[in-house]
C-alpha cells in the first residue's frame, strides 16, 4: 500500500501541497486511494478505460449519502518512464465546464463511461505526453483514459489524491493529514513516521 519511506517525498512534496493548498484550502488529507500502476504492452488488464474518479467513489460507497461530485478533491499523477501515446500516455477529454458525473458501467477489469457519452467530445480529447518528473494535476470530475501500450516496455506511473480534510472519503478508509494550517501537529512528519503508518483507519460517516 506505498507506506514505504521513498514514497513520502512524491506524496508530501512541499510544492505539490502548495498547488493543492491553493485549490482546496489548508487542510489537505492524502486520500486513501495511491497507486503505482504497470500499463504492460498490449495487455488488456492493464488498460484503463474512460472514466471520471468520482466515478468510482461512487461505485466504492454503496449507502447512498453524499454526493461525489461535492467532494473537494485534486488528483495527482506522475511517469515513472517517458509517458508517450505509443506507450499508453493519459488522454482527457476537457468536455464542458462543470461536467456531471457520468454514468459508469462495470467492465472485465475497470469501470467505463459509455462511448456514446464520450465520443461527442472526441475532438477535444488531449494526449498528454510527460516525463519523469512532471506531475499532471486535474479535478476529480475530469474524464480520463490510459491509451493503450503499443511498445515493447512497460510503462510505470503513480497516481494518488488530496482531498479538503473537513470532508469525509465516501470510503471505509480515512486516509492521513499531509497538511494541517490549523493544527500541523496532526499532519505527517517524516518518512519514517510514513512507513510506520497503515492503510487502514478509522471508519467515516457519510456526508451531512
Amino acid at each position: 500500500v506505498l507506506h514505504l519511506e521513498g514514497m513520502h517525498d512524491i506524496f508530501f512534496d512541499e510544492g505539490i501541497l502548495d498547488l493543492v493548498e491553493a485549490l482546496i484550502g489548508g487542510e489537505i488529507r492524502l486520500y486513501p486511494n495511491y497507486t503505482v500502476r504497470p500499463k504492460l504492452p498490449d495487455h488488456p488488464e492493464t488498460l484503463v478505460l474512460w472514466h471520471q474518479d468520482g466515478g468510482y467513489t461512487e461505485h466504492w460507497h454503496k449507502h447512498g449519502h453524499g454526493d461525489v461530485s461535492d467532494l473537494r478533491m485534486v488528483n495527482t499523477w506522475t511517469p515513472l518512464v517517458p509517458a508517450r501515446v505509443e506507450n499508453g500516455c493519459m488522454q482527457f477529454d476537457p468536455g464542458p465546464h462543470g461536467m456531471p458525473l457520468f454514468r459508469h458501467e462495470q467492465r472485465e477489469h475497470y469501470l467505463e463511461i459509455p462511448s456514446e457519452l464520450i465520443e461527442p467530445h472526441s475532438d477535444q480529447f488531449v494526449d498528454m505526453e510527460v516525463d519523469p518528473g512532471d506531475v499532471i494535476i486535474f479535478h476529480n470530475m475530469l474524464c480520463h483514459r490510459g491509451l493503450p501500450n503499443h511498445s515493447q516496455t512497460i510503462r510505470w506511473s503513480v497516481d494518488w489524491r488530496y482531498q479538503d480534510a473537513s470532508q469525509p472519503t465516501l470510503r471505509p478508509q480515512e486516509g492521513h493529514l499531509a497538511r494541517s494550517r490549523e493544527d500541523p501537529s496532526r499532519s505527517v512528519k517524516s518518512a519514517t513516521e510514513w512507513a510506520n503508518l497503515s492503510f487502514q483507519c478509522s471508519p467515516q460517516k457519510s456526508v451531512v
